[in-house]
């Protein structure tokens, strides 16, 4: 029924999202045009192959910055990464490829391929919505994360406050640690530098440098302080108040003392909860809720939605509801 379709946009077994005839988007296929929309891990997924493999590789210049640092080495030593700015266009073919603000993390980007014969695809990425802009499209590709309708923060827009009022009194005695993902963490920055926290704020090697690369951008974060540095050393080991920002998978080097704030797109009921003896869980999510995502869906006025079933998510579920609440085309793939 839909084959026409398929045939310009789709997304296969590996996770690779395919759109028009020569373009791969957060996996790898042999195509000419690879696309990574942002650094996290299952939308980089092939990068090695796809530098031998694959023409150019496309990213935003932020998320160029941050992926060396991750990688720790040269990635374009074969001069195959093309960074492309906001609204900028690149050509293929005949194809028309454009990057727009996702407000999922840093350097985040939405693609949209215009094919030879005018048909418009965009594919989200990961996005959070607002900040990121609807586009208006003829299909469109979205992520699913909180695709089920029970997914929904009615305190969404409390989250930011409810956390600084959570940090500021503990932070007068004693050391705070937050917990997240790379994304969130820079976001975390932000928020802070906006309170001007009178407390030092140290952030390990890689976070310490991604949040350098940031800055070029001029993006606003604040003063911080290197962990590992003989100053970072002497604040950790004098156990005064400090606010230290940590990877979520980091389990050595923390120190054992102070509050711990995990943070987490997970929790629905409240923006804070207690887990347990001097630890938080705190409901911040660089992904659009359900309400978000169908609201999204609606001010791009596609013609026939694909749901991403690869990734964390529930793309069957908001299939479902786009076509039941939204009366448009929709189905879940792979």
């Amino acid at each position: 029924m839909h084959e026409h379709i398929l045939k310009i946009a789709t997304i296969i077994q590996n996770g690779a999202v395919l759109m028009g005839k020569n373009i791969v988007c957060d996996a790898h296929v042999k195509r000419p045009i690879r696309v990574i929309t942002h650094i996290h891990w299952d939308h980089i997924m092939g990068l090695e192959r796809s530098l031998k493999e694959c023409e150019n590789i496309l990213m935003t210049p932020i998320s160029f910055d941050l992926l060396e640092i991750l990688r720790g080495k040269d990635l374009n030593r074969e001069g195959k990464i093309k960074t492309l700015n906001y609204k900028e266009e690149f050509f293929y073919k005949g194809e028309k490829i454009k990057f727009f603000p996702a407000g999922h993390i840093f350097g985040s980007a939405q693609v949209l391929l215009e094919t030879e014969n005018k048909t418009k695809i965009l594919y989200t990425g990961d996005f959070k919505y607002p900040p990121a802009e609807p586009v208006k499209t003829d299909i469109l590709i979205t992520e699913a994360t909180y695709g089920n309708p029970s997914n929904v923060r009615k305190f969404k827009y409390e989250i930011e406050k409810a956390l600084i009022d959570l940090v500021k009194e503990p932070l007068l005695t004693q050391p705070v640690m937050i917990f997240g993902f790379h994304g969130k963490l820079q976001r975390m920055l932000t928020i802070f530098e906006k309170e001007k926290l009178s407390v030092p704020v140290l952030l390990p090697n890689k976070i310490y440098y991604m949040a350098k690369a940031c800055e070029k951008y001029n993006l606003k974060l604040g003063e911080y302080i290197l962990v590992e540095s003989e100053e970072g050393q002497r604040i950790i080991n004098g156990k005064e108040p400090f606010l230290a920002l940590f990877h979520a998978k980091s389990y050595s080097n923390i120190p054992s003392y102070g509050i711990k704030i995990n943070l987490t797109g997970w929790e629905f009921e409240k923006p804070i909860k207690k887990a347990g003896e001097n630890e938080w869980i705190v409901a911040l999510s660089d992904h659009s809720d359900f309400e978000q995502l169908m609201n999204f869906i609606k001010e791009c006025k596609p013609e026939f939605v694909i749901t991403d079933n690869y990734r964390v998510g529930d793309a069957e579920a908001l299939s479902k509801e786009i076509e039941k609440k939204l009366k448009i085309p929709s189905m879940p793939l792979p």
